[in-house]
């Protein structure tokens, strides 16, 4: 372990992020919960592993289609549905709820300033957006990467039951699952543990530009700590494991004419040649960079969050998570 906290705290010194926190959880226990360097950088605020909250980005859309695996687990609605059925005014009618989880629906991504957008919107507003512009491609032909895919997936899922995106995601995942820290960010709240976000400029960290993510909460809006990220991917991880309720449907490579891809419904995957398997999703946003990383077979958990974009660490992460598992196999493992 003191290794794996000199390597975090090496990326603090050499100034690749203002603060980062880590949590490790093997066979449910917690074996490693840790914060680095600064939650606020003017004013010297450490992160706390416990309570500094970073945006989760795009690990946003593995809570999204959890609430979605309910909603479909309790028939309000199916993977192969239309959109067009609950959502008329996006009008592509060969869009199904499938191929918005998947991202194979042909919908494009941000494109110009977009995604820095500072304006407070609805996500039947964020749909003006993209809505009346032609698909990439036939619907569930080809993967396209997209937010966009999921600002129409959490309205389809108001659409369906007449209730709030943020309520269907509190009860059917946050308030469940003990996440008391995970919360959407507003643009207009001040946020008492909220880090703060940069960007890196050749003469240090500068304050990220600020951006409003109301409209896209299903693909990236959450606010959240390690701790709950943690606790997220492991109930996930026993739900499967219990086979109760997440269909494994969703954790399944998707085959796409003649290449397999290694992304499942809402959940990033292990490529085929990887050495470990692995499910979780990273994020990636404006001061913000996320890992969830589940590995089944050791009962393994990590998360990282970091309150900077596009930080220079992911070769070190990589390398980290693999001597994570290294020691879930030569120790953790053998503790009950």
């Amino acid at each position: 372990m003191d290794q794996l906290q000199r390597v975090l705290q090496n990326l603090i010194d050499r100034g690749c992020v203002p603060g980062l926190a880590i949590q490790v959880n093997c066979k449910g226990k917690v074996r490693m919960q840790s914060g680095y360097g600064l939650a606020d950088v003017e004013n010297n605020r450490v992160v706390d592993p416990k309570r500094t909250l970073f945006r989760a980005g795009s690990i946003s859309k593995s809570i999204t289609a959890t609430a979605l695996a309910a909603l479909v687990q309790e028939s309000k609605l199916a993977l192969d549905d239309k959109v067009t059925c609950f959502v008329p005014e996006f009008r592509n009618s060969e869009v199904s709820i499938r191929n918005l989880i998947g991202h194979t629906s042909g919908i494009r991504s941000y494109r110009g300033k977009e995604l820095l957008l500072n304006i407070p919107m609805s996500a039947e507003d964020g749909l003006n957006l993209f809505k009346d512009d032609p698909l990439q491609f036939t619907p569930g032909t080809d993967f396209l990467y997209s937010t966009y895919n999921f600002v129409l997936l959490a309205l389809v899922m108001e659409r369906v039951t007449g209730v709030s995106y943020e309520t269907l995601v509190r009860t059917y995942v946050l308030n469940p699952f003990g996440m008391n820290h995970t919360l959407p960010e507003v643009s207009t709240d001040t946020i008492e543990g909220c880090a703060k976000f940069y960007f890196r400029s050749s003469s240090g960290f500068k304050p990220a530009p600020p951006v409003a993510h109301e409209y896209k909460l299903g693909g990236g809006g959450f606010l959240t700590t390690v701790e709950d990220i943690c606790l997220f991917g492991q109930h996930i991880l026993y739900q499967r494991m219990a086979d109760d309720p997440i269909n494994d449907t969703y954790f399944a490579p998707q085959q796409l004419k003649n290449r397999m891809i290694s992304y499942g419904l809402g959940w990033q995957l292990a490529p085929p040649n990887a050495k470990r398997k692995f499910f979780g999703h990273e994020g990636t946003g404006i001061g913000g960079r996320g890992f969830l990383y589940v590995f089944p077979d050791l009962e393994l958990v990590v998360t990282l969050l970091c309150n900077c974009t596009r930080p220079t660490f992911d070769t070190e992460v990589s390398m980290l998570v693999e001597e994570i598992c290294k020691a879930a196999e030569a120790d953790w493992t053998a503790i009950n």
